[in-house]
């Protein structure tokens, strides 16, 4: 019981990771194009459709194979955030 919910807990972190990576790479392009081109690029539908497709690549992160942690983990929101916001721009 132990092992499954570290690895839940694993798999949830991943999927947090991504989640912010990716909002952070929409509201990134979003703001830089408004910025060198004055007028948004992105309509509101294709930025909703966006944003709707790559939550199903972030549901398929769940199915990764992922290990437990041999000690009980803890959310470090200050690395979550930080990781994620180097992923979002590197995106």
């Amino acid at each position: 019981m132990i092992k499954t919910s570290r690895t839940i807990y694993q798999r949830i972190y991943s999927w947090a990771l991504m989640m912010v990576a990716r909002k952070l790479q929409i509201a990134g392009y979003i703001v830089v194009m408004l910025f060198l081109t004055h007028s948004f690029l992105l309509s509101i539908t294709s930025t909703v459709l966006m944003l709707f497709l790559g939550d199903f690549v972030s549901m398929s992160i769940s199915t990764d194979n992922v290990r437990a942690s041999l000690k009980p983990d803890t959310f470090d929101m200050r690395r979550l955030f930080g990781v994620s916001g180097f992923l979002g721009l590197l995106m």
